[in-house]
Parts: C-alpha cells; structure tokens; sequence
C-alpha cells in the first residue's frame, strides 16, 4: 500500500468535518464600541485574552498517527497469500462424442467415425446413415462398438452402398454430454478454380474475371484449364479449348442442340448463325452438343476426364446474356466433376472438445491487504481525534474582551445585528 492509494482519501474526511464546523458553528462575534474606547483616556489599554491551552492527549494522537503513516508508507513489499486463491478444477463431465467424421466415395464407399472417451463406459451404438434426399429411402448401416479407454480416441469404418447427399452419424451412449452424440455432412460443390493458359477474348476474359471475383475456390476446388489448342490439354486434366475459325456460318442453317447441362439453360442459340466464326472439329472421341449442318460449334467428352471444346466466335453472341449463361454452366459443368466434398451442416455440433484447463481464480482480499486496509482506517481515526481535540481545547476557548466601569460612565457592549 502506499500514499497514492485510494484508501488514502479516507483522511481527507476529518479536514472536510472541521472546515464546515468552523463556517457553521464558529462563536458568534461581539461588538466593540472602539471609537469612544479609544478617545476615552480611561479605557482600559489591556488586550483581548485568549486562553489557549495544549491537550496533552492532542499530540499524543498526532505523533501516533503520523508515526503510523510513515511506516504504512515505507513498510516492505509484502506477499500475498496465494492459498486462498488457487485454482480449482472444474469437474469433466462423463462424456462420448464424435470429434471427426470424413466420407470417401472411392475407390469404396465409406465413412470414418473418430469417438473420443471421457468415461468409464465401454460399448456404444452407431448409427450411420446415407440418404439422396430429405423424402427418400436412406442406407442404414447399425453397429455396437468397444469404446476406448478414458481419454482415449479410435477411429471406425463403415462400409457403405453408396453415399448420398446427406450421411448422418449417431453414438447411442448414456453419458452427460448430448451435444457431440450427432453429426451431419451435406455435399456441397465447390467452384472451379480457372486457369486461363492462353489468350482470350476481351468477352471471355471479363467473363473469368467475374467469374472468380462471385465465386472464389476454395481447397476442394478442381483446377479448370483454359486452352487455345487440344494438344495442350492432358487427357486426364479437366479443361475448355477455345478455339475460333475463319468459316462462316450460312445464316439460313438451323442450330441443333442437343440435351446437355451446358445447353439447358440458353434460350437463343440462333444468334450465332447470324455471324459466327466456326473452327475445325477436334480429333477424338468428342461428343457434339451443338451443331450447324456439318460444322461442330460445341463438343465434351467425359473420360478420362470431363472436357469441353467451343469452337466458335459470335460478336452477337457475345453482347447478349446468354454469353454469361453458357460459359458459367461451362466452368460449372467442369469445376463438378471433381470439387464435390462434404460439408458440415451447421445445424449439428460435430466436434465438441471439453475445457481441460484451470478455472480461472476468484478475486478476493488477501491477509496484507487486509492489513493495509486497517492500518490506514486507524491512523485516520487518530488523526481525526487528534485535530478535533486541538480545535475544540484551542479555538472554543477564546473569549470576549471584559471593559470595566469607571466612576462617570459605562460602555456596554452590544452583539452585532
């Protein structure tokens, strides 16, 4: 504790106290005819008396207060009692729960469950389950497991038919801690990662930009390579080859389309013919999608793996909507085949993991503060009484200056209005 301490303040209070007593119950003061004293050769030519007197016992209290304050205010260092502040455990809950669960399609369907043991329970029930949607029938695979040991963590597999959409994983135990007893994956697509190896068109490179500004890649997402030749596309690598020609197509040659997920969703496919630029076909096992007469405009294939080749180039094409539809169902198409992961439904808490530090320790007044708290409340308490006696033996003894009578007059002394 030292002087700046708050607990300090506390002696400001007996300064507080005697300063309003002097302006609120000083003595009441006594008028003096001075003029006619003065004039008067027989006026007495004594001075007021003051009788003030030293209460021993008012510098006893001074000297004890302040002896106290010197040695509160150059005293050691003491330290604290750290008994009465330790931490204390918080008790762990007898717990089971799912802390990860992973889904593999191939090269076999399954399902790997981690469970972590903090009890004494040694078996379980799990549940797993794959469904295509929320209305149709689910593959249910039910198994009893040996839990592991206390503060232990196994892995299982569950080999499944297939996996669905949605695959739900449940551990029947009797323990304290429901929260982590459920999980839940849902497959979600991830967006393409484009990589444009190649030159494009003013239209195609606002359309990539767009495109991987609104849906940004994420660790899952398959790499989409953007080429001007097949050759410079590997058989196993997903991509788009963008090529363009010096044939015009015949205005009045109808467009073909066939039944495709990049095709469904463009209404006009005739603009095309308007001023199309057409290339030669590719050489291979390419399935065409769109045609005009003999001229391929748009070809995929699937394996080994999922190509698209566009072999055209309209102005007109470019400036409508159906530009924006077609070329984001192109990368969707091919950023699908493989970014498919599963995702953790944010409705289920899938990995619950118990606070196994200290609990932090609670405030509280140790034995030296204790002390200091005394120390400073006595020595305001002496330091008090020590003033309030000077005060009330010193200033409360003043008296009124006596005028006597001569033979042929009287002053008398009248209090002021």
């Amino acid at each position: 504790m030292t002087f700046l301490s708050p607990l300090w303040l506390l002696a400001l209070i007996p300064w507080v106290v005697v300063a309003l007593w002097l302006l609120i119950g000083r003595n009441p003061r006594v008028a003096v005819p001075f003029i006619p004293l003065w004039n008067d050769s027989d006026a007495p030519k004594r001075r007021a008396s003051r009788a003030l007197k030293r209460p021993q016992a008012a510098i006893v209290c001074a000297l004890l207060a302040l002896l106290l304050a010197l040695i509160a205010g150059a005293k050691p260092a003491l330290v604290r009692d750290q008994s009465v502040t330790a931490p204390i455990a918080p008790k762990i809950p007898e717990n089971v729960g799912i802390v990860r669960v992973v889904v593999r399609e191939t090269p076999r369907p399954a399902v790997l469950v981690r469970l972590r043991n903090q009890s004494e329970l040694g078996m379980g029930t799990v549940t797993v389950t794959s469904s295509l949607a929320a209305a149709s029938p689910a593959d249910l695979v039910k198994r009893e497991v040996e839990l592991p040991k206390r503060d232990g963590e196994r892995d299982y597999f569950f080999d499944l038919d297939r996996v669905g959409d949605v695959v739900s994983i449940e551990i029947v135990v009797d323990d304290e801690l429901k929260s982590d007893n459920r999980a839940r994956l849902v497959r979600g697509h991830s967006p393409a990662k484009l990589e444009p190896r190649t030159t494009v068109s003013p239209e195609l490179a606002r359309m990539i930009d767009v495109f991987l500004r609104n849906r940004p890649a994420s660790a899952a997402s398959s790499r989409v390579a953007i080429v001007d030749d097949v050759a410079r596309l590997s058989q196993n690598e997903s991509g788009v080859v963008v090529t363009s020609g010096t044939d015009r197509l015949r205005a009045q040659s109808p467009v073909r389309v066939s039944d495709h997920p990049i095709t469904a969703h463009v209404r006009d496919w005739n603009l095309i013919a308007s001023d199309a630029l057409v290339g030669r076909p590719p050489i291979g096992e390419w399935t065409p999608i769109v045609q005009s007469d003999d001229r391929v405009l748009v070809a995929v294939r699937d394996h080994p793996a999922r190509q698209v080749w566009v072999g055209f180039n309209s102005d007109a094409f470019a400036r409508s909507t159906d530009f924006v539809i077609f070329w984001t169902d192109v990368f969707d198409s091919l950023g699908g085949s493989s970014g498919s992961e599963f995702r953790i439904d944010p409705s289920t808490l899938i990995d619950v993991k118990l606070a196994k530090s200290l609990s932090e320790p609670e405030s509280g007044r140790s034995a030296a503060s204790t002390i200091d708290l005394t120390r400073a409340l006595l020595i305001t308490a002496l330091a008090f009484l020590a003033v309030a006696t000077m005060l009330w033996n010193g200033l409360g003894s003043v008296k009124p200056p006596t005028i006597t009578q001569d033979r042929h007059r009287s002053v008398a002394a009248k209090p002021l209005a």
